[in-house]
């Protein structure tokens, strides 16, 4: 609750008595005040109590029937609105779904994670690599051009990850994030991701960069876009 602001008294003309203001939660009128004879320096109505947050209210001038109190206070303000949410932040990972273990999970589904491994030469080059939904995705690239070429399509909630781990393994693939977690892992193999690109989706996208190959991340959307050094 606001403090109550004191009345302000003016001087009028008649010697009546002020009369005092109402107690009022919504701002009532002061009752009249008493008659009594004309002079100087009458006290001017008292305002009454508001609900909250009352302004000052001016007491009347008395004449020969004493001075008129003072209206009641106004009432208080409207509050203000509480500020903008200042952003939650990345959004939390949805649990595993799925069921069985999908075909295109060739390395297993150990903990709700599909592992997908291309691990011979041009075994996923130029192709397109759907992570399953339903599950946490992971894609392991551990032969020369094993991914070159290739595109990779992140599921819908969950963690996804390409790892490129030899020379040339991913050779401008591309890994499309979606509103789950992201990164893209470079070796310290020379080379390991030239012209390698992370169209990041909502979530974290991050680039981690062993050797000195750096990928391209495209930022976007993403609340914590963490590109390599």
């Amino acid at each position: 609750m606001f403090p109550e602001s004191a009345p302000s008294v003016e001087g009028g003309s008649g010697a009546g008595t002020a009369g005092v203001g109402a107690v009022a939660g919504g701002g009532a009128s002061g009752g009249g005040g008493i008659g009594g004879a004309s002079g100087t320096g009458a006290t001017a109505g008292a305002s009454g109590a508001s609900g909250s947050g009352a302004t000052s209210a001016t007491g009347g001038t008395g004449a020969t029937g004493g001075a008129t109190g003072g209206t009641g206070g106004s009432t208080g303000g409207t509050g203000g609105t509480g500020g903008a949410d200042g952003g939650g932040g990345c959004g939390p990972v949805a649990p595993p779904t799925g069921s069985g273990c999908p075909a295109v999970c060739d390395g297993g589904c150990a903990a709700g994670t599909c592992l997908i491994q291309c691990d011979t030469p041009n075994e996923c080059n130029g192709k397109t690599i759907t992570c399953p939904a339903g599950f946490h995705c992971r894609v392991e690239c551990t032969s020369q051009g094993a991914c070159a070429n290739g595109i990779f399509e992140c599921p819908s909630g969950h963690d996804c990850r390409l790892g490129c781990n030899v020379k040339l393994a991913c050779g401008a693939a591309k890994l499309n994030c979606k509103d789950g977690p992201c990164l893209l892992e470079c070796g310290a193999e020379q080379n390991a991701c030239p012209s390698t690109t992370a169209n990041c989706g909502s979530n974290s996208c991050t680039g981690v960069c062993k050797g000195g190959t750096k990928p391209v991340m495209v930022c976007g959307s993403s609340c914590d876009c963490k590109p390599c050094p």
